[in-house]
């Protein structure tokens, strides 16, 4: 019995070590981070799209340099704005969350602009079987424009 509560013991400790460790994880910022890979989103929404699990592999949680034009602004969350990029043959967007530091930026952007930034790529968010979103989007987040 003595050995069982020894174990458990280890067992609880090293759970919360973890569990310390990720909460002090050093936060990656995407201003000093180098960039992985930079393409157009048209080529990143087609990654994705093709094949959701390779593109996870090799850009989820990497800082990613996009182009593409302007669609429209999302202001629902108030902590993230939001633009959309659109993709060609208007299969989808993608997403770009930005700091609230950066809301005058993201209001004067024009529809159709042509514009860089980089962000850290979340994921995709696809509608299938979903009605919650109307087009599959990728989303990025703490983006920055630089062009």
């Amino acid at each position: 019995m003595k050995k069982l509560f020894i174990i458990a013991g280890v067992v609880l400790i090293a759970l919360l070590s973890y569990g310390i460790w990720l909460y002090n994880k050093p936060h990656k910022e995407v201003n000093v981070s180098s960039v992985t890979a930079s393409m157009s989103a048209t080529d990143l929404f087609e990654a994705f799209s093709s094949d959701e699990s390779s593109a996870m592999e090799m850009y989820s949680d990497k800082v990613l340099e996009i182009s593409g034009s302007f669609s429209h602004t999302d202001f629902s969350n108030e902590a993230e704005p939001q633009i959309l990029i659109q993709v060609a043959d208007n299969q989808g967007y993608i997403r770009c969350g930005f700091a609230p530091e950066s809301l005058e930026i993201v209001q004067n952007l024009t529809s159709d602009q042509n514009i860089k930034f980089i962000g850290i790529c979340q994921g995709f968010n696809n509608t299938e079987g979903l009605d919650l979103l109307s087009d599959p989007e990728v989303v990025l987040s703490e983006c920055t424009i630089i062009e």
